[in-house]
Parts: structure tokens; C-alpha cells; sequence
């Protein structure tokens, strides 16, 4: 028996138009084209949804169908979906796969999954471009991360990685469905090529209405400020909740919350609009609100971030003095906001994932060592915390599985705007994180010459930020990769190509931030006069260009090998260290436009886990080559990109440097040669103890 998921996509004819937006992924409209039909439906399970082993339901019904893959929980969800679309009675059973039949499963997810169309095929140019040029970003910074690496050993003991076993064991737990016909209660599990309704895998069955809630991934998102008392005898912040949200990580599939703040005066939003024009009087006080995916605002709790005596003259501040606040009565000042979010498994773990809105005090300040904090640090004039926060949009996308490259199939059909019609900022943002975690997504097999694949997936909820801030003032856009993280299972005995799995996974995402911005944004950006990007990648690139040294701070090396000048830059780096994980960074600050700024790879040493940060908060084997050419004024251009077979230069160049005269120029080869770029045709990869590898081949 073979597992299922091994027939290219239909390409179904849907009664509803194809969006970048993703609302034509919905089990209503797929169990319209496949004709309401039980047979069509379980067909179209069995052969064209994946297996993927990971704990309960994560996924559900439209998470499964936008990843084309799901455990037997979230297949047999988007089983019943369809079916209940339909028009049919449906109910769930399971039992105990044997142990034959769960290695199967396990094993298929290695099997190549037949392709249909590319979401490059149907991507706007822009984006195309953009997934092409950030290879060679990704691949050099990656290379950076190995020649350090290769010199450590990875096997070890205290390796974080899936075992064989262990994913057998959540295969083992079997669901399916069964509909009601005629009387009879009929068995559909679509887990193998060539099932058929009637038939069932596992022994024992259980019947349940409906899955239990404790299959279920859950996410609580928090907004909290941390809030002084001033005019008490101690500014001690202390932590409030302003507003929560929870919900099941299934119906979280490819959803966006948006965080909003409201000024005084400022009436409840309608829209993204209304809430940035109703901002009111900045007199310091803020409201929360959250765009759910039901279409409505949840408010949360105000807080002020300005102390009474820094407040605007007018009848308030004349009020509060009148009053005592902030002199005889202490008054409560928000020095800090953040949102945090935990994510618990159906098997109990919880994990909290933090991110800053704003923080006046900063890591280097609340220090267990730092003096106590006095009125400077919350009322200067030059932190318009207030009218930042209304001037800021953050579009909060979850994932649940991949964005599989089926669900955007013929896209060039999508309806176009017609006339003149204001700017959709929610729609703009949503289909930004869209077209990121798509192409992000595209990474899933890495091959490791003839000798092993991994494959990655997500296991657990995702969670990607795009903020839009500094609207009063001059915008300027991020990506926040906050939770990302994916599971690279691999065949063979080799987890150290798990280890590399997970860190090229990290930096290629981490350079995809950067160019999708660039590229994504560059209509808008030219209009409203953004600022110079910043990313971990562009501070690597500026950082070669600058024949910076490229330096590995491990675990277990107590002394800092950057030299840094922002207290709070090194109090983050400080607590990632202690934290255990690995950071690579060059030696020291760079300059970004106008100030001195910093980034690195922080990796999971136990993993390979790798995400980018910053300081506040080709599909082709070759080799590298550094190649030298000299133009008609002569200067000598050094070009550091890649050589294809017959010494032709394919794809856009990693960087580029001139020089005025050949012997500078002969320095920075030199130099280059020394941080791991060779001139010669060795590999640019090898996986330490295990001969000479080329680094992977990304389909």
C-alpha cells in the first residue's frame, strides 16, 4: 500500500473566482465542483490531499485544503467538511493503526507530490522577480553560516530532532469518517492509493459527533502594556492585559487579525480607514482594537502613555493638576506595550512568543543591575508614543499548514478593480503576508545529493506580522517572522541534514523579508517616501561589502565577540546567548542610512532552528567563484556570484565591489578567500563528517 496524496491537482472548476485573497479555498465551494458527488469527494481526498504526521487537529477543513496535506485528524475533518457541504450526515471514528500500515503512511511523506500549475506562473511580475533575485542573498548567507559551522561537530547527543518512532506513534492514532446512507453508517477513509468507501484501516473504531476539544491546537493572542505609577515612591512597571483573543488554531487558517490603536475622541472603526482618521486629540491616551475575522472590532482596555504634567496644556492637564494625579494621587503610565501569544498543543505544551508594540525603558533598562527608573525615561518629548500607535497598522497572519502552490492556480482570472477607488489597506497588507508565506512555502524538499531528503512541513500555528507605522509622519514597513517554525523530518541516518534543513529554512526566509518588501512595495514606497530597509540580510551584504569579519558566538563562550554601542542591542544579544542559541553577526554596527545599526542569525544549536534579527527586537549545483573583470576606465570590478558548468555566470551577482587600482582589489579576494569564499571549485557546502556534499537541491 502506498500513502495517499499522489495525483497532480484536478484543477477543479470552481463556481467562484480565483483570489490572491484565498477565498475561493473554502470546503463549500470544492463540494460544488466535485458535484456534491460522496464518490467525487472521497477521490478527491484519497489522491490529491497529502499525508503529514504531527499531533491532533491543527489544520481543519480550509487549512487542509490551502496546504493539500494534513494527519489523518485533518484529512478526515476536510473529509466531513465536504461531505456535510454536500448535504450528508457525517460522524468521526478512530482507533489504533497498525504498525505497518502507520510506517506507510510516515513514508509517503517523502513520496514527490505530483505538481500542477506554479504560483510563479500566475504571480504578478514583481513577485517573480523578487523570488528570483533573493537566492543569491539566501545562498550566500547561508554559505557564511556553514564554512562556521562545518568546524563543529553536530552529531551529539542533545540533537532536537523527530525520530522514525516517534512519528509512527502519531501516525498510529487513526481517524476517519463515516456518512449515513440509507440507515447504514458507512466507512470513508481515504488514507491509501486505491481505498475505497466501505473500507477501513484501523481495528477497534470509537464513534464521535464531532472531534474531541482536546485534539485541538489553541492560540491566545495578548495585548499587555507594562505601566508605571507615577508619583508613587518607586516607578516599578508592572504588567497589565488590555485585550485577549482566543480561538482554535483550525480556524486559523490564512487568517489576519489587525492591531489598531484609537485616540480620545475617536470613534469606534468601521474599516482600517475610519480607524486611522478617527484618531482625535493627542493627549496620550490610547485604545486598543482588534480587527477579527468575523468582520468586527474587539476594544480593548485605554491606557496613557504620557505622565499628567508632560500633557498638552488645556482643560484635561488643568483638570489632572486640579485634581492631584500624578502629584498627591499616583497615575498609571504606560512605559510599554507588547503582544504575546501562546500557542498550546493537544498534548499540553504551551509556548509564549513576545512582540514589542513600543518600549520607553528597553532590555538594557530593566536590567536586574540597572538603576531605578526616574521621570526621564517617561516623559520625553521626543517619544510621541500616542501618535505612533495611531499611526500604525500591524496585520497579524496565521497559518496553520503550507500555502500550497494548487491554491493559487490561475489567479490571471481574478477580476480586476475597475475606476478610481481609495487604497484597501487590510486587503494590501493580508495579501502581502499572502504572497510572502507562499513563496516562503515553496522550500519544502531539500536533497542532499543521493543520499537523503527532507522534507518540511509545519506542525504547529504560525504567526507572521507585517507592520505599517509611522503613518503621521513618513511610513515605513517591516516583516516580522515572529513564530515560523517548521518541521524537517529526512530519510537515512543523517540528522545533521535535519540540522542544515532547519538553518537554510531560516535564512531563506529571513532574506525573503527583505526582498519582497523591496520589490512588493516599491509603487508605494516611491510615493510615500519610505525609508532605507533594513533586514538581517542587507546588514551581511553591507558587511562583506565592508570587509567586515563574520563572527559565531556559541553557547558555552562567555566573552561577546561583537562590538556593539547600543546598550539595549547588547542586552538582546546577551539574552539570546544565555538563552543557548548560537548567533551569527558581523564584528561589529554598520551604517544604515543614518544610524549605526545591527543584525544576526540566531540558531538553535539542538535544531538548526535559524530566524534573522535585528537590533530592534541557484537551483542548479555549482560552485561559488570569485570573478574579476575590468572596465573600459579601469576599475576593477569584483563580483562574488555563481559559476555554472563551462564558467558562464547564472543568476544576479551576491554583491558586487569596485576598486580604483588591481591591488585593492587583490586584498579583498584575499580577504574574501579567508571568510570562506574559495576561487577554486570546491563545494560551498559540506556537512561536517560526511565527505564532500553539495549544499542541496531546492526544487
Amino acid at each position: 500500500m502506498r500513502g495517499p496524496g499522489l495525483v497532480a491537482p484536478s484543477g477543479l472548476s470552481l463556481p467562484v473566482p480565483r483570489t490572491l485573497d484565498l477565498t475561493h479555498i473554502d470546503p463549500a465551494t470544492f463540494a460544488a465542483a466535485l458535484g456534491k458527488d460522496e464518490n467525487r469527494i472521497f477521490a478527491f481526498v484519497r489522491d490529491e490531499i497529502a499525508y503529514e504526521p504531527y499531533l491532533g487537529c491543527l489544520r481543519g477543513p480550509q487549512g487542509t485544503l490551502l496546504a493539500r496535506a494534513g494527519n489523518s485528524v485533518d484529512r478526515a475533518a476536510l473529509l466531513a467538511a465536504l461531505l456535510q457541504a454536500a448535504g450528508k450526515h457525517v460522524r468521526f471514528a478512530h482507533g489504533d493503526l497498525g504498525e505497518k500500515e502507520a510506517t506507510q503512511l510516515v513514508q509517503s511523506t517523502w513520496t514527490d507530490r505530483p505538481a500542477g500549475k506554479k504560483a510563479s506562473d500566475s504571480a504578478p511580475a514583481a513577485v517573480t522577480k523578487a523570488f528570483q533575485a533573493f537566492q543569491t542573498a539566501r545562498d550566500r548567507d547561508f554559505y557564511l553560516a556553514t564554512d562556521q559551522l562545518k568546524k563543529i561537530p553536530l552529531v551529539r547527543l542533545d540533537l532536537k530532532i523527530p525520530s522514525m518512532a516517534d512519528l509512527i506513534k502519531m501516525a498510529e492514532a487513526h481517524f476517519w469518517v463515516q456518512y449515513e446512507k440509507e440507515g447504514s453508517w458507512i466507512d470513508m477513509d481515504p488514507s491509501f492509493a486505491g481505498a475505497g468507501i466501505g473500507h477501513r484501516y484501523a481495528g477497534s473504531s470509537q464513534i464521535v459527533e464531532k472531534l474531541p476539544e482536546n485534539l485541538f491546537h489553541k492560540v491566545t493572542v495578548r495585548v499587555l502594556v507594562d505601566e508605571v505609577s507615577v508619583g508613587a515612591s518607586e516607578l516599578k512597571p508592572t504588567a497589565r492585559e488590555t485585550l485577549r483573543y482566543t480561538s482554535r488554531a483550525s480556524d486559523l487558517a490564512a487568517v489576519d487579525l489587525v492591531l489598531m490603536h484609537r485616540g480620545p475622541g475617536g470613534k469606534k472603526p468601521g474599516s482600517l480607514a475610519g480607524a486611522l482618521s478617527g484618531a482625535g486629540k493627542d493627549n496620550g491616551e490610547v485604545t486598543p482594537a482588534l480587527f477579527t475575522p468575523n468582520g468586527k472590532w474587539m476594544t480593548g482596555s485605554k491606557f496613557v502613555t504620557r505622565a499628567p504634567q508632560s500633557a498638552p496644556g488645556g482643560l484635561g492637564a488643568m483638570r489632572d493638576m486640579l485634581g492631584g494625579v500624578g502629584t498627591r494621587k499616583p497615575a498609571a503610565v504606560a512605559v510599554a506595550e507588547r503582544l504575546e501569544f501562546e500557542f498550546t498543543a493537544p498534548d499540553g505544551s504551551k509556548e509564549t512568543v513576545v512582540r514589542d508594540v513600543f518600549d520607553l525603558i528597553g532590555p538594557a533598562r530593566r536590567g536586574d543591575h540597572s538603576p531605578p527608573l526616574d521621570m526621564a525615561d517617561i516623559s520625553s518629548p521626543a517619544q510621541p508614543v500616542a501618535e505612533d500607535l495611531v499611526g500604525s497598522v500591524y496585520d497579524i497572519f496565521f497559518t496553520n499548514g503550507r500555502l500550497d502552490d494548487a491554491s493559487f492556480e490561475d489567479l490571471s482570472n481574478e477580476p480586476r478593480p475597475t475606476g478610481k477607488k481609495h487604497i484597501d489597506l487590510r486587503r494590501m497588507l493580508r495579501r502581502i503576508n499572502i504572497t510572502f508565506t507562499a513563496l516562503s512555502d515553496r522550500l519544502a524538499n531539500v536533497k542532499w545529493g543521493d543520499r537523503s531528503v527532507t522534507r518540511i512541513y509545519p506542525d504547529s500555528p504560525r504567526v507572521t506580522i507585517l507592520a505599517l507605522t509611522g503613518l503621521h509622519k513618513g511610513p515605513a514597513f517591516s516583516i516580522d517572522l515572529r513564530r515560523n517554525q517548521v518541521r524537517a523530518i529526512t530519510t537515512g541516518p543523517h540528522p545533521e541534514d535535519m540540522f542544515y534543513s532547519q538553518l537554510l529554512r531560516g535564512i531563506n526566509d529571513g532574506t525573503l523579508e527583505r526582498t519582497l518588501i523591496e520589490a512588493v512595495t516599491a509603487p508605494l514606497r516611491e510615493k510615500a517616501k519610505l525609508g532605507p530597509t533594513l533586514s538581517t540580510s542587507t546588514i551581511f551584504e553591507k558587511a562583506l561589502a565592508d570587509k567586515l569579519p563574520i563572527l559565531l558566538w556559541r553557547n558555552g563562550k562567555e566573552e561577546m565577540p561583537f562590538t556593539v554601542q547600543s546598550k539595549d542591542t547588547e542586552a538582546r544579544l546577551d539574552e539570546e546567548h544565555r538563552a543557548g542559541s548560537w548567533l551569527l553577526a558581523p564584528a561589529h554596527e554598520l551604517n544604515v542610512g543614518s544610524h549605526d545599526r545591527f543584525a544576526w542569525w540566531r540558531i538553535d544549536p539542538r535544531s538548526g532552528v535559524t530566524m534573522a534579527v535585528t537590533d530592534d527586537g541557484l537551483h542548479q549545483d555549482g560552485t561559488e567563484k570569485t570573478v574579476v573583470t575590468t572596465t573600459s576606465d579601469d576599475t576593477v570590478v569584483v563580483t562574488v556570484g555563481t559559476e555554472a558548468e563551462g564558467g558562464t555566470m547564472i543568476g544576479d551577482p551576491a554583491f558586487t565591489q569596485e576598486f580604483e587600482d588591481l591591488e585593492d582589489a587583490q586584498e579583498y579576494i584575499d580577504w574574501l578567500h579567508s571568510q570562506g569564499y574559495p576561487g577554486g571549485s570546491s563545494p560551498p557546502g559540506v556537512v561536517p563528517g560526511s565527505g564532500d556534499i553539495p549544499i542541496m537541491h531546492v526544487p
